[in-house]
């Protein structure tokens, strides 16, 4: 007779309520902390949950503030199936050479001073490619190259990339002879027209 009127989902929600069962777990929360790099190529890590330890996949192109579900994890329901979900979020610390923002992977690069007024091809290493890259003639220090396609990995869209943002220095050479400086010097004057 008791067993039936728990059945009664109405009456089972009041005397739960009431007498401190807890009908549905609700979700928690915590911080998975990963480097850039784990982030471009997938990674996974350990999470301990009470007297075991759990192996959370982490896919490749995820971004900082992004959450992983996981569910029937969190705090335990009346039964089973009424578990709260554990929800972590991803921080994703930038290292050295690469930060990521809404417009893509940015790095730096320092070309010397005659390709960025010759223009030319130059190589960089993002993680595990060499990409090259065209250098315009006349590119100014400062100049950002967007790269389309060359980016971090798009989250869930294996083989797609965001574009890879080069911020340029250029290089002035400290150690130009005579000849040199007279030649700059031959160009100075042909612009100015002397």
């Amino acid at each position: 007779m008791f067993e039936d009127l728990l059945r009664n989902q109405n009456f089972s929600g009041a005397f739960n309520q009431r007498y401190g069962y807890n009908t549905k777990g609700r979700n928690t929360t915590g911080v998975l902390r990963i480097t850039l790099a784990d982030a471009y190529y997938g990674t996974s890590r350990d999470v301990g949950l009470g007297m075991k330890t759990l192996k959370v996949d982490i896919p490749a192109g995820i971004k900082s503030g992004q959450k992983l579900r996981l569910k029937g994890l969190g705090q335990r329901g009346q039964t089973e199936d009424l578990n709260g979900d554990l929800i972590m979020t991803i921080e994703v610390i930038n290292d050295n050479n690469f930060f990521l923002d809404n417009q893509g992977l940015h790095t730096i690069k320092n070309i010397n001073l005659f390709d960025a007024l010759l223009g030319g091809k130059d190589t960089i290493q993002c993680f595990d490619k060499n990409i090259t890259f065209t250098i315009p003639k006349g590119t100014p220090n400062g100049k950002v190259l967007r790269i389309k396609g060359k980016g971090f990995p798009i989250y869930k869209q294996e083989g797609k990339f965001s574009d890879l943002l080069i911020s340029i220095i250029v290089n002035i050479p400290s150690d130009l002879d005579d000849h040199d400086l007279y030649l700059i010097r031959q160009i100075k004057e042909k612009r100015n027209g002397k």
